[in-house]
C-alpha cells in the first residue's frame, strides 16, 4: 500500500513535467516569434542588410567542351572530338536598388544588380585565359536570322571567308567578357549578277542585317552590341524590377516572387505552369515551414521559369 508521500510525489512529478512541457512550448514559441518578427522587411531594421547584399556567398560552376579536331570537323566531314574542361568557378554577387514599399508594408519593390568574379582558388587551377575551341555561335546565328532572305547566298561565301564555325577563344570571352565581332563589306558594285548588282553592305555585323531589311526586333542583342558571350549581358547588369512579399501580411509568403518586370506570369513558354511565377530568389525561405517533404521553389529569370 503506497503512503501519502509516494501519491504526493507522483503528483509533483506530474505537475513538474506538465510544467516543464508548456514552459518548453512557450520559449519555442517566443523564440519563432522573435525571429519571424526579425525577419519582416520594414525600413531601418538591421534585416535589410542582409535583403540588400545577401551575406551567404553564390557560386556557378561551368564545364565547357574543347573541340579538339576543328579543322577536320568543319572541312572533311569528320565528328568533333570533344574533351570536357573545368569546372570554371565564379562566385556571385548581388546587391538590391531603387527599394519601395508598397501596399502599407505587404510588398517590397527592388531592382537588383549582379556581378560574377571567377575564383580561380576553387577551379582546380584553370584559369581565365585558358583558350576554349568551340562552336562560334555568330555563324549559326546569322544562317537563322537570314535564311528566308534570297541575297544571303551571295554574302554566305563571304562570312565564310572572314568566320569559322569553330573559333578558339578565353573562358573569359566565352561567359561574360564576350569577343568583338568582324566587321564586312560586301561590294557588289561590279557585280554582274543582276539579283545583287549594285548592292553594297558594309559594317557591324547589326549594320548589315539593318541594312538587308532584317527587324531591329528581331536582331539579338549581343549582334546589336557587336560583342557576343553567352553570359556577356548577364554581367554587372540590372535584371529588372522585382516585386515580393515582406512578410508583414503572413510569414508564408516571405519573399514570395509576386511580379518581375511587372509581370504576374510569364509568356515565355507558352504554357501555363511553366510561365507561372513561384518561390523566392533563392537567398532566404519562409523561417520554420521548410523540412524534407518541403518542396522549395526558386525563380530563377535565367531560366525563365522557376526550378
Amino acid at each position: 500500500m503506497k503512503g501519502p508521500s509516494s501519491n504526493c510525489l507522483m503528483i509533483g512529478g506530474g505537475v513538474v513535467v506538465i510544467l516543464f512541457a508548456v514552459i518548453m512550448g512557450t520559449i519555442q514559441v517566443i523564440f519563432e516569434v522573435s525571429v519571424e518578427g526579425a525577419l519582416k522587411l520594414k525600413d531601418g531594421k538591421p534585416i535589410m542588410d542582409a535583403f540588400t547584399v545577401p551575406p551567404i556567398p553564390i557560386f556557378m560552376s561551368f564545364m565547357l567542351f574543347n573541340v579538339t579536331n576543328p579543322r577536320d570537323a568543319q572541312f572533311y566531314g569528320k565528328k568533333p572530338k570533344l574533351v570536357e574542361v573545368g569546372p570554371y568557378v565564379y562566385e556571385e554577387h548581388r546587391e538590391k536598388f531603387s527599394k519601395d514599399f508598397l501596399d502599407d508594408g505587404d510588398d517590397i519593390q527592388y531592382r537588383q544588380n549582379k556581378y560574377y568574379m571567377f575564383r580561380e582558388d576553387m577551379s582546380n587551377g584553370l584559369k581565365e585565359t585558358d583558350l576554349i575551341t568551340t562552336v562560334d555561335v555568330v555563324m549559326p546565328m546569322l544562317a537563322a536570322l537570314t535564311f528566308d532572305n534570297d541575297n544571303i547566298k551571295y554574302l554566305w561565301p563571304e562570312i565564310e571567308r572572314t568566320m569559322n564555325i569553330f573559333n578558339s577563344f578565353t573562358v573569359d570571352e566565352i561567359l561574360f567578357g564576350g569577343w568583338e565581332l568582324p566587321e564586312f563589306n560586301f561590294d557588289f558594285s561590279n557585280s554582274e549578277i543582276k539579283l545583287v548588282e549594285n548592292i553594297t553592305y558594309s559594317g557591324c555585323l547589326y549594320e548589315i542585317l539593318e541594312q538587308m531589311g532584317v527587324p531591329e526586333s528581331e536582331i539579338p542583342n549581343p549582334i546589336a552590341e557587336n560583342k557576343i558571350g553567352y553570359f556577356s549581358l548577364m554581367n554587372n547588369t540590372d535584371d529588372g524590377v522585382w516585386r515580393v512579399s515582406t512578410g508583414k501580411a503572413d510569414m508564408a509568403d516571405y519573399l514570395e516572387v509576386l511580379q518581375y518586370k511587372n509581370q504576374t506570369e510569364l509568356s515565355f513558354w507558352n504554357d501555363t505552369y511553366c510561365d507561372m511565377i513561384n518561390g523566392t530568389d533563392g537567398t532566404q525561405f519562409p523561417p520554420f515551414r521548410i523540412d524534407e517533404d518541403t518542396t522549395v521553389r526558386i525563380f530563377v529569370p535565367e531560366l525563365c521559369r522557376q526550378v
